[in-house]
């Protein structure tokens, strides 16, 4: 399974990539994401995370703990995690890509973050992308909050109104976007767009 997910911001790419290089910022906007703590271990020698995933439809709800490793990071434009386990056993895939440049599309000297999550595992089975879709759409004011609150008075990021889907238009499996599809997308706005790649347990 792969995600990916885009988000027009109006602030600078550095002040958008400080809260995506590191995983221990993650819960404070993405839900699903309850708990990321910086681990001391060296068997690796890049920043190591012990991350908890929670996902819940109605009353149902799982957890599931990875190590996550910063497979790739380069400052103020891009970062990878990947999941490394040190048991010895065979673990399904997880990879997060996170990538930020220069945009003028939400205002001048604004910025886009492009995520992409890979998945080859069962957890949570068909419902998993659904929960994420809906992580999506939550974490979009959460973000922006965070970023507004830490950035320069030269590069705000200030919030929008939550985006809705246009009256009569439903999000395509593959496609979710909020806002017309020509032209540019609001500022804040995210546009997911993924789909079953082939998973295994």
């Amino acid at each position: 399974m792969e995600i990916v997910a885009e988000m027009e911001a109006p602030c600078t790419p550095a002040a958008l990539f400080a809260w995506v290089d590191a995983l221990d910022r993650y819960p404070a906007w993405l839900e699903i994401v309850t708990r990321a703590t910086p681990r001391a271990d060296t068997s690796d020698d890049v920043p190591t995370w012990d991350v908890d995933l929670r996902g819940r439809i109605g009353p149902l709800a799982r957890t599931k703990r990875l190590r996550m490793v910063r497979a790739v990071h380069h400052p103020d434009e891009r970062v990878v995690f990947e999941r490394r386990e040190l048991d010895g056993r065979s673990h399904s895939p997880w990879v997060l890509d996170a990538a930020v440049m220069p945009s003028e599309a939400a205002s001048p000297g604004g910025s886009r973050l492009v995520m992409v999550l890979r998945y080859g595992g069962g957890l949570f089975g068909p419902v998993l992308e659904r929960i994420l879709r809906d992580e999506i759409e939550q974490s979009r004011l959460r973000l922006l909050h965070l970023v507004s609150a830490d950035a320069e008075p030269s590069s705000p990021c200030p919030l929008s109104p939550p985006g809705r889907p246009p009256p009569g238009r439903r999000p395509s499996p593959s496609r979710t976007s909020w806002g017309p599809r020509s032209g540019p997308a609001p500022p804040g706005s995210w546009c997911s767009r993924g789909g079953p790649s082939g998973s295994s347990c």
